[in-house]
């Protein structure tokens, strides 16, 4: 026979909730859907890189669009063109526009030819690739300065060629 002490801590009401299972409940719906980065929505907004913009001018920062790749900024200051210090003095200089600007569109065209997370990109740059003679595209981009090889595979990628 219950106690006085067991009864109190008896739930008094146990009725069943009026969902059949677990999957027709709203609540358990949000804890088994997938991560809100893979989650698409109609009226999702473009993905953007904020992340290597300088919050001041918005314009593409080389320093930011290093740290964002992983890349070491004397790679980012080779590719640019520039040294090391003057791109430390100046990330945002009109100079570094058009590089950078290429460098922005081709992530860019990843995120979208793959619909895909931003960290997905990131895989993808740093693995092997067979059409690179299985070097990594970032290693293409910056050990070997060859921006253009990764836009001509991504272009090819994007026309439905390579996929």
């Amino acid at each position: 026979m219950p106690t006085a002490d067991m009864k109190r801590q008896m739930p008094k009401n146990k009725t069943k909730t009026p969902y059949s299972s677990k999957f027709d409940n709203p609540t358990d719906k949000i804890k088994d859907s997938k991560s809100p980065d893979k989650l698409k929505d109609k009226n999702e907004k473009p993905v953007t890189l904020k992340q290597v913009h300088d919050l001041v001018t918005g314009r593409i920062d080389a320093l930011l669009f290093a740290e964002f790749l992983d890349v070491k900024v004397k790679d980012m200051a080779n590719l640019l063109d520039v040294s090391t210090t003057g791109l430390r003095k100046n990330p945002t200089s009109d100079k570094l526009r058009p590089i950078l600007n290429r460098l922005y569109i081709l992530i860019d065209k990843l995120l979208h030819i793959y619909d895909c997370s931003i960290s997905d990109v990131k895989a993808w740059l740093n693995a092997p690739n067979p059409y690179l003679d299985y070097k990594t595209p970032i290693d293409c981009i910056f050990k070997t300065n060859n921006l253009e090889e990764v836009e001509e595979l991504v272009d090819a990628m994007e026309d439905g060629g390579l996929l």
